[in-house]
C-alpha cells in the first residue's frame, strides 16, 4: 500500500497527476499535506498548494509543527495573512492545555516565522502563566528570546530550591542542562547534580543522575560513581536493585557494549532476588543475568515458568498454532533487518534492544510484561508502512507483540486490534497465509476479557477477510460471520468491530482486507459482511 511519501517519490515527467491524485488518496496527516502543498508549488500549482495547505492546518488542529510548517510554505507563497493565521491556530489551540515549553516554542515560530516581536513578549508572558510552569525550559526562553540572563538566573535558583522541596528530582536535569546551555556556568550544573546525589530520598529519585552526570561532563565519572554509591545505600527493595542493577550495567550511558561494573550488576542482581522478588521481578533478575552478564545458567536457575494461555472459546474447523508464524519469522530476519529495528527509537539504548532482540529471534522466548527493551522498538516498527516496508520485520514484531498481549502476565491485551491489520498485510506479502490463519484461529480462541479488548473478535474478523480472500467459498466463513455477528465474543460485538481501526493506517489496511473479502465471497456472505464492517 503505497503511502504518501511513496507517490510523491515518483513524481517525474507527465505522471504529475496521477502521483499527486494517489498521494492525496493516501494522505493520513497534517505532514503529508503539507508534503503534497511542497510537491505542488515545486510544479508552479500554486492553487493546488494552497488548498493542500488548507487541509493540513484543518488536519493539525493546533499542532505546533506541523501548524508551523504549513505557515512557512504560506509565507513562501507570499501570503503573510495566512502564515499568521496558520500560527495563531497553535496559540488558539493552547489556550486550552497550556505547559512552559509550548509557549516558549511558539514564541521562536512568531520571531523566526514573522518577526513579531510583541507576539513573541506575549506568549513569554504566557509561558511564566502556564499551569504547569517549567522554569528550566522558562529560563533558556528568557535568554533566548528576551537577552534576559539575569531573570533566567534567577529562574533556575527558584527551580533548583522547589524540585528539592516538592520532591520532584528529575527535574534538576533540565536545571542543570539549563546552567550549561545557555548560561554557560558549569561549575553550578555540577553543584546541582552533587547536591542531587547526595539529598536523593530513594532509589528511584537517583536513578537518572549517572546519565545526567555522564551526558554533562563526558569523560568524568566521579560523579557516576558517586550517584551508584548512592543508590547502594539506599535500596532495600527487589524492585530497587533491579533499578540500581541496571544503573551498575549503563553506568550512565545505555548504549555502552560491556557492563560498567559486572561484579556490581551480579552483586545488584542477588541482592534482588534475596529481597522476595515476585513473579515479574523474578523474570527481570533472569533478564539481567542472561543480557548483562551472559550467564545463561543462572538465568535458568531464577526464572519461573511462564503459564501458558487458556483456551476460552473455540474456532470449530480451524486448525490453531500460536508459533509456528513466529518460527517462520524467525528463519527470515537478517542481521541488518535486527539493526533497523533496534534503531527505531532514534537509535536511543541500540545495543539493548539489539540485544534484546537477537535474544527473542534465536529464543522464540516471549516474555510478559515484556521489558521496554525490546518493547518500544517492536512497538514502533509495527507501524511501518508504504512501498518500502519491511514486511518481515513488521510482521516479527507484531506477532511477537500479540503474543506478549496473550501472556496471563500481559499488562497489554487491549493494543492487539492496533496490530491484527498490518500483520494480515504482511503475512500475505510473505506468503506465509496458512501459518497466518493458525495464529489468528489461535488468537481468538486464547483472547483474554472481551470487555477489556475485542481481541478475539478483531482476530476473528481478520481470519474472515484473509481467509475470503482466499477461497470465498469455503464453508467455514459462514461460521465465523455467525460468531461475528451475535455476542459471541462479548456484549455489542459488532458495534465494538466498527470501532477497531481507529487510526487511518488501520483503515487503509483494513479496509483494502475488506474489498478482498467482499470480492471473493459468494453475494449472500458478501452482503452479511457489508452489514457488519460498513460499505
Amino acid at each position: 500500500m503505497l503511502t504518501t511519501e511513496d507517490w510523491l517519490a515518483r513524481i517525474g515527467g507527465a505522471n504529475l497527476d496521477e502521483c499527486l491524485d494517489g498521494a492525496e488518496r493516501a494522505a493520513a496527516s497534517a505532514d503529508d499535506w503539507n508534503a503534497i502543498a511542497a510537491a505542488c508549488a515545486a510544479h508552479d500549482r500554486v492553487r493546488e498548494a494552497r488548498r493542500a495547505l488548507d487541509r493540513g492546518i484543518a488536519t493539525a488542529h493546533g499542532e505546533h509543527w506541523p501548524s508551523r510548517r504549513a505557515a512557512e510554505q504560506l509565507l513562501a507563497l507570499g501570503d503573510r495573512v495566512a502564515a499568521r493565521a496558520a500560527i495563531v491556530t497553535i496559540e488558539t489551540q493552547l489556550a486550552a492545555r497550556s505547559q512552559t515549553y509550548q509557549w516558549v516554542l511558539l514564541a521562536r515560530a512568531y520571531r523566526e516565522v514573522l518577526g513579531d516581536e510583541d507576539a513573541v513578549a506575549r506568549c513569554l508572558a504566557a509561558a511564566e502563566r502556564a499551569t504547569d510552569v517549567d522554569l528550566a525550559d522558562l529560563a533558556a526562553g528568557r535568554v533566548e528570546l528576551a537577552g534576559d540572563r539575569a531573570g533566567a538566573i534567577a529562574l533556575l535558583e527558584r527551580a533548583e530550591v522547589e524540585a528539592h522541596a516538592r520532591g520532584t528530582h528529575r527535574q534538576l536535569w533540565s536545571v542543570a542542562n539549563r546552567w550549561c546551555d545557555p548560561i554557560g556556568d558549569e561549575a553550578r550544573a555540577r553543584a546541582v547534580l552533587i547536591t542531587a546525589i547526595a539529598q536523593a530520598p530513594d532509589v528511584t529519585a537517583m536513578s537518572w543522575l549517572p546519565s545526567a552526570w555522564a551526558c554533562l561532563f563526558p569523560g568524568n565519572e566521579d560523579g557516576v560513581a558517586a550517584a551508584l554509591a548512592r543508590g547502594d545505600a539506599l535500596a532495600t527493595t527487589a524492585a530497587d536493585w533491579l533499578e540500581l542493577a541496571e544503573a551498575y550495567r549503563d553506568g550512565g550511558d545505555g548504549n555502552r557494549e560491556l557492563p560498567w561494573n559486572a561484579d556490581a550488576v551480579r552483586r545488584c542482581l542477588d541482592a534482588a532476588i534475596a529481597a522476595d522478588p515476585d513473579d515479574v521481578q523474578r523474570a527481570r533478575i533472569a533478564i539481567g543475568f542472561r543480557r548483562w552478564l551472559g550467564d545463561d545458567a543462572r538465568a535458568a536457575a531464577v526464572t519461573p515458568p511462564a503459564p501458558a494461555p487458556a483456551v476460552r472459546r473455540t474456532l470449530d474447523g480451524w486448525p490453531t498454532d500460536g508459533h509456528a508464524l513466529f518460527a517462520r519469522l524467525r528463519e527470515r530476519l537478517t542481521p541488518s533487518m535486527l539493526d533497523r529495528m533496534a534503531n527505531a527509537d532514534y537509535g536511543s539504548d541500540f545495543r539493548k534492544h539489539r540485544a534484546a532482540l537477537a535474544e527473542l529471534q534465536a529464543t522464540g522466548l516471549v516474555e510478559a510484561p515484556m521489558p521496554w527493551q525490546p518493547h518500544e522498538v517492536l512497538a514502533l516498527t509495527r507501524w511501518s508502512d508504504g512501498a518500502g516496508c519491511d514486511h518481515v520485520a513488521r510482521a516479527f514484531a507484531c506477532t511477537a507483540l500479540i503474543l506478549e498481549a496473550m501472556s496471563p502476565r500481559s499488562y497489554q491485551n487491549d493494543e492487539v486490534d492496533s496490530m491484527i491489520p498490518q500483520l494480515v498485510e504482511s503475512a500475505w506479502a510473505l506468503d506465509l497465509v496458512d501459518e497466518l490463519h493458525a495464529f489468528l484461529a489461535w488468537v481468538a480462541e486464547v483472547a483474554g476479557d472481551p470487555d477489556w479488548a475485542p481481541a478475539a473478535a478483531v482476530a476473528t474478523l481478520a481470519l474472515l477477510l484473509s481467509a475470503a480472500r482466499r477461497r470465498g467459498d469455503d464453508a467455514r466463513l459462514a461460521t465465523l460471520l455467525d460468531a461475528l455477528e451475535t455476542d459471541t465474543f462479548g456484549p455489542g460485538t459488532p458495534d465494538r468491530l466498527a470501532d477497531a481501526p481507529r487510526d487511518s493506517l488501520r483503515r487503509k489496511t483494513w479496509g483494502a482486507q475488506v474489498e478482498f473479502a467482499r470480492a471473493a465471497l459468494a453475494v449472500p456472505l458478501g452482503a452479511r459482511l457489508s452489514a457488519l464492517v460498513g460499505g
